[in-house]
């Protein structure tokens, strides 16, 4: 019979992977190299059970390649494959806005939506006070974007899903790539998520498609800069 993890093993395993995730983020282990599990327990300090589990949520954002036999290596990046799938995230979570509109779904995440960008706002309160939450914000950002996704198609979680797993691609990543948080990105990507859901609310499908596809195209451009 499993064990249920408990709350203290599921923060354990979340502090681990934001480690691990701000670690490869930073290049403190080369691109395309192998990733042992232990030297990610030694650089985390945790049980190896916490690393595997972290190292495959991981895999998931993209970040790492695995092999069977083989592991874990690290992903390489290239920068217009990574803006590539921006702009391709844009256009399939841009019609998304647009079905959600025009096939009347839009009231099953409304709420939702408008709790989420509550939340955004908060956080930013708290930025502007000299506090930040990272962990917070990647969550919003992650629950955002999959609430739109959540009343299509598997297609179009199956085209989403091969996008993000781009390097820097996926939400939970792009909510930011510095080691210092940007206010000012984040106070624009706040403004974008408020104007499409207030758009989405309004019932005007093609305005909620273009300022998701540029928003998303704007995330793009701003690692490109960033990087740069």
């Amino acid at each position: 019979m499993k064990t249920k993890p408990t709350a203290d093993s599921q923060t354990l395993v979340q502090a681990t992977v934001d480690r691990l995730r701000e670690a490869l983020l930073r290049g403190e282990f080369p691109a395309g190299c192998p990733l042992r599990e232990s030297d990610a327990c030694a650089y985390c300090n945790v049980s190896r059970t916490a690393v595997r589990m972290a190292m495959w949520a991981l895999h998931l954002e993209g970040l790492l390649e695995y092999q069977a036999q083989k592991g874990y290596r690290v992903r390489k990046f290239e920068l217009a494959n990574t803006q590539d799938a921006y702009a391709i995230r844009g256009a399939i979570e841009g019609l998304a806005c647009r079905f959600l509109v025009e096939r009347g779904l839009v009231g099953e995440i409304l709420d939702e939506l408008r709790a989420l960008v509550q939340t955004g706002r908060q956080i930013l309160v708290d930025v502007n006070g000299g506090g930040i939450d990272m962990a917070a914000w990647r969550e919003m950002n992650v629950a955002f974007h999959a609430a739109l996704l959540r009343p299509m198609s598997q297609v179009f979680h199956e085209t989403s899903s091969f996008a993000r797993r781009t390097p820097y691609a996926d939400p939970a990543v792009s909510a930011d790539w510095r080691a210092t948080p940007d206010s000012a990105y984040m106070e624009l990507a706040q403004s974008d998520h408020e104007r499409i859901v207030a758009a989405l609310a309004a019932g005007q499908a093609a305005r909620a498609e273009m300022l998701m596809s540029e928003h998303l195209y704007r995330a793009g451009e701003v690692l490109g800069e960033t990087l740069a």
